[in-house]
Formats: C-alpha cells, sequence, structure tokens
C-alpha cells in the first residue's frame, strides 16, 4: 500500500480542511480521531467514507482488526507517515487512525417522524440544548442523553457545534448512537414541541419544583441551558414550567454538562421505576 509521507499532499490538505466547521458544512463530513471512536464509526454501516491510519503510530495489535472492519465495510483506507498523521490530529499523543465521517443530513421534518416512532415504544423523551458553549460540557450531555435513553437530542442555534473536534472526542462515540438536529431555531422547535404534544420542561436554579419531584415519565422535552446564561427567554412563551436540581444552598450551581446528567439519570429512574 503507498504511503503518503508530505504534508503538502492534496488529500493531507483537504483532510486537514475538515477541521475548520466551514468546511464541515460544506462537505457535510467530519474526522473522527483515534480507535474507539473509529470501532463505534465503523459499526454504522454506510458512514465511513475512508480510514486513515499511520502504521507507525497504530499499535499493532490493533490495526489489523480495525483494518479488517473497514475492508469488510468497503471503506477506502489510505496510509500515512507518523510525520503527516501529527499533522492532522487533533490530539498532543495520536493513536494513529481516524476516519472521514458523512454527516447525518436531519431536518425537522424527521424528528416530528422520530418523535412519531417513539411513541410507540413509549413516551418519547427529548433533550434540548439551548447556548452550551463549552465543548466538553456538550460532549458530556450528548453520552448522557445516550446512556440514559433519550429519544434524541437537538441543538439550538448558538450552541457548539457538535462535529467541533473536542466536543467528539468527549462524546466518547455516543454521537454515534442517537439522532441529534443542530442550529434548530427555538420558536419553530416550540411550536412543533407543542404540536406533537411534548411537555416543555426548563432547567433552572430559580424553577419552581424540584427535580425528584418534577414528573418525568411522560412524553417530555428536557431544555438545558448554558451556564452562563441559563435557558432562553423565548422559551417563555411555549412554557412557565421550570425544575431546579437540589443541592446545598451555599454550593456553586453545577456546570450544564453534569447538570444534565443528573436531570438525564432521574429520568431514566423515574420511566425504569428503579430506586
Amino acid at each position: 500500500m503507498h504511503m503518503i509521507t508530505s504534508p503538502q499532499n492534496q488529500l493531507v490538505k483537504y483532510l486537514n480542511r475538515l477541521k475548520e466547521k466551514r468546511h464541515r458544512s460544506q462537505e457535510q463530513k467530519f474526522l473522527a480521531e483515534g480507535t474507539r471512536f473509529v470501532e463505534e464509526a465503523l459499526a454504522v454501516p454506510g458512514l465511513v467514507e475512508m480510514l486513515v491510519y499511520s502504521p507507525e503510530l497504530l499499535p499493532a495489535g490493533r490495526s489489523e482488526p480495525l483494518l479488517e472492519l473497514a475492508r469488510q465495510a468497503g471503506v477506502s483506507i489510505t496510509a500515512v507517515s507518523a510525520r503527516v498523521f501529527r499533522v492532522l490530529a487533533d490530539t498532543q499523543t495520536p493513536q494513529g487512525v481516524l476516519a472521514v465521517v458523512k454527516m447525518p443530513v436531519l431536518k425537522l421534518d424527521d424528528l416530528a417522524l422520530l418523535l412519531g416512532l417513539a411513541s410507540q415504544r413509549g413516551n418519547p423523551l427529548l433533550v434540548v440544548v439551548d447556548g452550551v458553549q463549552d465543548p466538553g460540557n456538550l460532549g458530556t450531555i450528548v453520552r448522557s442523553a445516550a446512556a440514559f435513553g433519550a429519544s434524541g437530542l437537538v441543538l439550538c442555534r448558538g450552541t457548539v457545534d457538535l462535529f467541533n473536534p473536542k466536543v467528539l472526542r468527549a462524546t466518547m462515540g455516543a454521537v454515534f448512537k442517537l439522532p441529534v438536529w443542530q442550529d434548530v431555531d427555538i420558536n419553530t422547535l416550540g411550536h412543533l414541541l407543542q404540536q406533537m404534544g411534548l411537555e416543555i420542561l426548563l432547567s433552572s436554579p430559580q424553577g419552581d419544583v424540584s427535580l425528584t419531584a418534577a414528573g418525568l415519565t411522560g412524553r417530555v422535552a428536557l431544555v438545558i441551558g448554558s451556564e452562563a446564561r441559563g435557558v432562553s427567554n423565548q422559551w417563555r412563551q411555549f412554557t412557565r414550567r421550570a425544575f431546579r436540581i437540589p443541592m446545598q444552598e451555599d454550593v456553586e450551581s453545577l456546570n450544564a454538562g453534569i447538570a444534565a446528567a443528573v436531570i438525564l439519570y432521574e429520568a431514566y429512574r423515574q420511566r425504569t421505576c428503579r430506586p
């Protein structure tokens, strides 16, 4: 197999551009880096377009099984030198493998379809993220939503890009486990949720109901705001229901990622009747 050794190679330049949001949006592709992340992507049929690896950096015990997975999936494989891979990598100690992954193209009509399908299996639980800017927090929210059985995730306009490399790493592959809508207008979303019969519940330190007393077993959309600004005032035209996480009074509020994990665990507990 021919190995690319120059950072000036046209393919290398193309891959490097996918680190930028503008180019990701144009190409509708992103880079997934690391063995576990690539394995998760390869597990979804038709998602991975190309696998790029460095024989010098990818441990021998991991390389052949991963390459075989790619071959079985009909994925193009490209070898690069360690020098070139470090140019492409977004981590300081790269594992030697990344994948070019197609972005799922989802429209709000698809959200209505998802909620309809989710209703056949039980009451849908939708997570709405409003203005969270920290990549680590958004990654934690995605992981928590997948872990605790959310039907889907909606990122409102002004939220950090889901395909930001730091967000993707923080999801630990959970981004492939549930549908996510990006850059959604609050007004449009609010009307759709009302039409679909979902109760919109806002997370707020000033909420009048404790999380443990909030009914989370029905058709629910949980809105998580940013740590700095909370949820947008635009939501007030759709609901006045807000809940708070009970905690010690002399403690600062939780960051958005941890708060979402607590909220989603409580929703999971209520829905599964687990103590």
